[in-house]
């Protein structure tokens, strides 16, 4: 027997990114050594970049302490559930002033 899914009112996804620890250092010293890192978090639903967190400067082992919502229609929410790349990720980075951000992990 076939389960149907009836039509959804919507969806509400809460997301809280509260902190890393022992991250990987990216960033060198004045002696070249890779004492530090400047992390911060993007999320993304699928291939749908969603939202960012602060940088916080100069640590392996932030906390960010951070919300938000993402609220749907129903529309969006019917089509983003029928597709196979749904997937919510957190991709973390090490932000750098010159050059591109480096990727620290998924």
């Amino acid at each position: 027997m076939a389960a149907t899914v009836g039509a959804l009112a919507g969806l509400t996804l809460h997301v809280t990114v509260v902190q890393a620890r022992d991250l990987i250092a990216k960033d060198r010293s004045l002696m070249g050594k890779r004492t530090t890192s400047d992390p911060y978090v993007k999320v993304f639903l699928g291939n749908r970049f969603l939202w960012k967190t602060k940088t916080i400067k100069k640590t392996c082992s932030p906390t960010w302490n951070e919300s938000f919502i993402l609220s749907l229609g129903a529309n969006e929410a019917t089509q983003l559930l029928s597709t196979t790349n749904n997937a919510l990720s957190l991709q973390i980075f090490d932000y750098d002033a010159v050059g591109e951000d480096d990727a620290m992990g998924v």
